[in-house]
């Protein structure tokens, strides 16, 4: 009602449309405002005394350093085929190129899934001590999908299947020498 009518917010129409469970809908929603709590925004408010990303120590930990560009998270992007590339902003995730075998009317669906499942890696590595492997979070996100596939309709669940196919493919989930599961 704050907001003029003929000004819809994208992002919000497609989270809240979702057929995803309402944690990741609001969690979506402050991935998309920037509002959720990564270093960079923690040290803004001065509650961290730092902005490093707590897993590379590289760089700061804004929300495309957490989500894209740590090198434990950027591998999980070639993995599955996600060219991210071109995500400068937030919007841009919705039109990133992926696979071209799956279907692209549940990438919005999949994406939640993965951005959700992201960030509970990076938290139980703040909290937890814990450096999940992208294999483990591939592995959550189709455990997800396969769980969360049933709050669609049956004619619908054959193009999320495909995508959860994709994702455990040996292509997506092999197991490969790279320092990320180094650490498993």
């Amino acid at each position: 009602m704050l907001m003029d009518s003929s000004t819809a917010d994208g992002n919000g129409l497609r989270i809240w449309k979702s057929w995803m469970p309402n944690k990741v809908k609001v969690f979506a929603w402050l991935f998309f405002r920037d509002r959720l709590r990564t270093r960079v925004n923690l040290h803004r408010k001065h509650v961290q005394p730092v902005d490093a990303c707590s897993r590379c120590r590289t760089s700061s930990e804004y929300w495309k350093h957490a989500f894209f560009h740590c090198p434990y998270i950027a591998e999980l992007w070639s993995r599955i085929g996600v060219n991210i590339s071109n995500v400068h902003e937030t919007e841009d995730l919705w039109s990133a190129h992926h696979p071209a075998a799956v279907c692209s009317s549940h990438w919005a669906d999949v994406l939640l899934a993965l951005l959700w499942r992201i960030w509970e890696a990076r938290n139980n590595h703040v909290f937890g001590s814990e450096l999940s492997c992208v294999r483990v979070v591939i592995s959550r996100v189709c455990d997800d999908l396969n769980i969360w596939r049933y709050r669609l309709p049956v004619h619908s669940r054959a193009g999320l299947d495909a995508w959860r196919m994709h994702l455990v493919s040996s292509n997506c989930n092999a197991a490969t020498a790279s320092a990320l599961d180094a650490h498993e």
